[in-house]
């Protein structure tokens, strides 16, 4: 959101409490990864998904070619993890390397 409340992009933000090298792959639901196409597709804004890891903060921008390309599974959380079998859901793993450090990147909304 800029200074003056207009809406510049939208963003899936997560905190993860380990390093960003620990797993090949981050997922989100598809859920969530569809909608942030469907708001980019709609109001022509960009789409991104922001990770902070304990190694720093990356970003990826998602576009409808990742729900079309992206390796999809029945996946999540497991049952004994949280205690929520609604986290079981289809979910798009996105590769970790495919992130970009924010401090590297230019300012997308910008």
């Amino acid at each position: 959101v800029s200074p003056n409340n207009n809406v510049v992009g939208w963003a899936e933000v997560r905190g993860k409490n380990f390093a960003r090298g620990k797993y090949r792959t981050f997922y989100t639901s598809l859920e969530k990864a569809m909608t942030l196409v469907r708001f980019e597709a709609l109001t022509a804004k960009p789409a991104m998904v922001i990770v902070a890891w304990l190694d720093g903060v990356y970003c990826y921008r998602f576009t409808v070619n990742d729900t079309r390309t992206r390796q999809i599974k029945w996946d999540g959380r497991t049952v004994n993890s949280r205690g929520d079998d609604q986290d079981i859901e289809p979910v798009i793993h996105i590769p970790v390397d495919a992130f970009t450090r924010i401090t590297d990147t230019p300012c997308p909304f910008a």
